[in-house]
């Protein structure tokens, strides 16, 4: 059942987009049913009504749940793309011969050569540790 009503919501959504593109101009909506009208001038007059059961809250639902579903996509591909980005700066890194330092006092990081960055994590290791890929800063480890 609201496999059938949610497919009714996005055909009717997606007739009205293609009516108002077609040159039926704009789309307004009443208590049950928008409808979409055609411009003044020489077009022929188009009109196209499409009832919603529920006076559209079944339609907005169902674009509310696509735009929600969408948000959660994108932000899953922007974290994976976030994931791609460090782990492929920490293999630079491994590659060059490099490592993040995080320097505690100054809640810094800096990247240095692994001789350099193991001497400064052993003189003086309360202020200097060395900062694993996972915990790179965006922006500013990669």
């Amino acid at each position: 059942m609201k496999f059938t009503k949610l497919t009714f919501a996005v055909l009717a959504t997606s007739m009205l987009i293609l009516a108002a593109m077609t040159g039926c101009g704009s789309i307004t909506k009443t208590n049950n049913t928008a409808q979409s009208h055609a411009p003044a001038g020489n077009t022929p007059q188009k009109q196209a009504t499409i009832n919603y059961p529920g006076g559209g809250k079944l339609m907005y639902g169902a674009v509310n749940a696509t735009e929600a579903a969408n948000s959660a996509e994108q932000a899953n591909f922007d974290q994976n793309e976030d994931n791609i980005s460090r782990n492929g700066q920490g293999f630079s890194n491994y590659l060059l011969d490099q490592s993040v330092v995080q320097d505690n006092q100054n809640n810094t990081h800096g990247t240095a050569w692994n001789s350099q960055a193991d001497a400064m994590v052993k003189s003086n290791p309360n202020r200097y540790e060395i900062v694993n890929t996972p915990n790179y800063w965006q922006g500013v480890d990669y």
